[in-house]
């Protein structure tokens, strides 16, 4: 099963946002905007902090930086807020709506349907898989305005501060980023076949309890015993393996950053 969706998947899947575009889509991606731009101040700060105040002993800068420090991370602190709790309002409308359509679809599909998927499965569809479309929707679009627009910020700031010491970042940048998008794709990989297993895993822990009688009758409690062992095993492989890619991702990264800042 492809992770892409296809350009009429997508169009469907985005109508779901559509009634949340105005004013709170819209809204958290300014907050966003916003709070990935003043990322470009702490530079400022600090070089004004080291140079003016520390280092020159300016009473002046002494007398402003204080209050200008608190502002900036006052209004980074709003927008954060403001973009944090946005998206999750969208995101939980969304988990709402689309929960809602399956309910009233699940009631219009035939019973011979039911014969050939288990409950457990279309139950793990319902529950757990929106989030991932939720995830999909908000969070994912959420978090590419936000890396992007940080990136052109503090890119610009560079060049501004130092043209040299900028351009050795476009050395460094693309070491740092085309690991991050192969563990990206990884994770996703994951994230899919751990949402599978467990909806393989649901399927099974509901034959088992809807039929209880008819396993002790035959004394097959073992047999399913090892059976849901076996599934649970699946699904604790699959996350051990994200889990070390998550992992891995933090230190590889402040390794890259030192190299870059070294």
């Amino acid at each position: 099963m492809s992770l892409v969706p296809t350009r009429r998947e997508a169009l469907r899947l985005y109508g779901y946002l559509r009634p949340y575009l105005w004013p709170h889509f819209i809204g958290a991606v300014v907050c966003m905007v916003f709070y990935s731009a003043t990322a470009g101040a702490v530079p400022y700060l600090v070089r004004a902090l080291v140079d003016d105040v520390l280092t020159a002993g300016n009473p002046a800068a002494l007398a402003v930086m204080p209050a200008l420090i608190v502002a900036v991370f006052a209004l980074r602190g709003l927008m954060a807020f403001g973009h944090t709790y946005l998206g999750e309002y969208v995101g939980q409308h969304i988990v709402h709506d689309v929960r809602r359509e399956l309910g009233a679809h699940i009631q219009r599909i035939p019973v011979a349907y039911f014969d050939r998927v288990a409950s457990g499965t279309v139950t793990s569809r319902v529950t757990t898989d929106v989030l991932l479309l939720r995830q999909a929707l908000t969070e994912g679009a959420a978090v590419m305005i936000r890396d992007f627009t940080t990136v052109c910020v503090l890119l610009a700031v560079t060049f501004y501060l130092d043209w040299v010491l900028a351009l050795v970042t476009f050395v460094v940048f693309p070491s740092v980023v085309l690991p991050l998008q192969r563990l990206s794709r990884k994770m996703r990989k994951l994230s899919r076949r751990g949402l599978d297993t467990l909806g393989d895993l649901s399927a099974l822990l509901q034959e088992t309890i809807v039929g209880n009688r008819v396993v002790k009758a035959f004394g097959m409690q073992g047999y399913e015993a090892d059976r849901l062992a076996a599934e649970s095993h699946r699904l604790l492989g699959t996350y051990l393996r994200a889990a070390r890619i998550q992992a891995f991702t933090s230190p590889m990264t402040e390794v890259m950053a030192a190299v870059g800042i070294a």
